[in-house]
């Protein structure tokens, strides 16, 4: 079985609105424990469409000196 992730600017705000829009909560936000790790969650459409939501952490900007 496969799942489609859909990418957030921010899971913790989108389950918020998912549950205000009578949308429910599968799998409560979470970040992989790896480092920087990406933030997800799986929910549950008013219709009983399952997906998942997912956000990464920008990687840090480095210089390269010439």
């Amino acid at each position: 079985m496969w799942m489609p992730y859909i990418t957030v600017e921010n899971v913790d705000e989108t389950v918020v609105k998912i549950e205000s829009l009578g949308g429910s909560i599968v799998a409560p936000p979470m970040t992989i424990p790896v480092p920087n790790g990406p933030r997800l969650s799986v929910i549950q459409d008013p219709s009983g469409v399952t997906l998942g939501v997912i956000s990464y952490v920008a990687e840090p900007e480095t210089s390269v000196s010439a």
